[in-house]
């Protein structure tokens, strides 16, 4: 039985809705800390989408 979703593309998706997060929360200008949350959920998109690609520690 194939898979209905891979683990890639369950990454790809969860890092994209990460980055729509890191997107939504820079251009909020009523947020205190908005600049700092969008760096966090930016960092944690990139970990996510280019998980793969990124040298080992």
């Amino acid at each position: 039985m194939k898979p209905l979703l891979t683990v890639e593309a369950f990454y790809v998706i969860i890092g994209a809705v990460f980055a729509s997060m890191a997107g939504q929360v820079a251009l909020d200008k009523t947020h205190a800390r908005r600049w700092g949350t969008a760096l966090f959920w930016g960092l944690l998109a990139v970990t996510y989408l280019f998980g793969r690609q990124l040298p080992p520690a």
